[in-house]
């Protein structure tokens, strides 16, 4: 099969169109053994600063390459043969039209979104047509987004040997696994909008994503604001640290690094934060009342960044997660120690193949032969 090709790549400098890529060291004389030739890393002459860049061509065509910077990171073409791990995108990713090429195009992700109909009326209005006012909503973008996911992964139509899921993507992950029915899915993940949601009251609670700090950097961030509740909530890769909490605290934590380090997202509740912590007990009880089976791959756990294995496992980790930090971060590193090098993202849109790729750069730096595969399923075009 053709590897995918899908989403945009945006690393510490401006990047072309590229679907597909693969990490690869590079030593100081710019050559790597079995790279392809004019793949690499290379100084932009129009990119601010002479930052390192990689500009690319139609693929797989790809030029513009000078010679490789020593003790940094290629691209080349994968290989379509290793094991890969299923990453399942969350919100933040939803836009009106989203999932409407896969429906027009593939039988299997048809048949997800009219059981998704058929469970909740109204999805695919929302999905296809929006409004956008409407689909940002969580109580429709949990199931909206669920439903994308799961379409594009059925459309795919490979079993993955692992797979992680981002936050509300972790409950793509279960159903793809076969540990929870999809239509159970849709309407527990609604569920759990509904009860985040009615536990902050709009405008009480919010979220901000830190800018070129380090971790160390965003934990001592979070230690230092006096004027609420602030947690740190999301630890997607380096640099990209989400602090979440209530609405005075996120406005104190833009006010002390300014908006070139601290940006509040346009969210109303305030996700993986400790202000959900009672709503999170109380929606224990209703994931009790579900039927978890056993994974039939494991499935990294956010709260853990562990294998989740059985289907109690399952159900334990999801309670936990409802308003605890997702640990994206420690998740990629721990499938890189597990040896998995290929990843495959379902989704609306690309983001978390993005992180994969920031979290290899960090991983993999002074390992010798670390390489990685990472592209995202969106559309058509991208089941090859």
């Amino acid at each position: 099969m053709v590897p995918p090709r899908s989403g945009r790549f945006h690393g510490s400098a401006p990047l072309g169109s590229v679907r597909w890529f693969r990490l690869v060291r590079v030593d100081s004389k710019g050559s790597r053994a079995g790279a392809t030739p004019g793949l690499s890393w290379s100084r932009n002459p129009g990119g601010a600063g002479g930052r390192p860049c990689i500009r690319t061509g139609d693929p797989p065509s790809f030029s513009g390459f000078s010679r490789s910077q020593p003790g940094v990171f290629a691209v080349t073409e994968p290989s379509s043969e290793d094991r890969f791990v299923a990453l399942f995108t969350g919100q933040a990713s939803q836009f009106p039209g989203m999932g409407r090429a896969l429906y027009d195009a593939s039988t299997a992700a048809r048949e997800v979104f009219e059981e998704g109909e058929r469970a909740l009326p109204g999805l695919k209005e929302l999905c296809f047509e929006g409004p956008e006012e409407a689909l940002v909503l969580t109580e429709n973008t949990q199931p909206c987004v669920l439903a994308v996911d799961v379409a594009a992964y059925r459309a795919f139509g490979r079993k993955p040997a692992a797979a992680a899921g981002h936050s509300l993507g972790e409950y793509a992950a279960h159903v793809a696994a076969g540990s929870l029915p999809f239509a159970e899915a849709l309407v527990l993940v609604r569920e759990r909008a509904k009860a985040m949601q009615e536990a902050v009251p709009p405008g009480k609670g919010g979220m901000v994503v830190l800018r070129k700090l380090s971790l160390e950097e965003a934990r001592e961030v979070a230690a230092s604001i006096e004027s609420g509740i602030c947690d740190l909530a999301n630890l997607n890769a380096p640099g990209q640290y989400v602090l979440s909490g209530e609405a005075q605290a996120m406005e104190e934590v833009v006010d002390k690094l300014g908006p070139r380090k601290a940006l509040k997202l346009p969210v109303s509740v305030p996700f993986h934060s400790s202000l959900l912590r009672e709503a999170g007990e109380a929606f224990a009880e209703r994931l009790d009342k579900v039927a978890f089976g056993d994974p039939s791959f494991p499935i990294v756990s956010n709260v853990d960044a562990r294998f989740v294995e059985t289907g109690e496992q399952a159900r334990d980790a999801l309670k936990r997660q409802f308003a605890g930090s997702v640990l994206w971060e420690d998740s990629m590193n721990y499938l890189f120690d597990k040896g998995y090098r290929r990843f495959v993202e379902f989704g609306p849109k690309p983001t978390l193949a993005r992180m994969a790729v920031s979290c290899g750069r960090a991983y993999g730096a002074g390992k010798e032969d670390f390489e990685l595969e990472a592209s995202a399923v969106c559309t058509p075009e991208d089941l090859g």
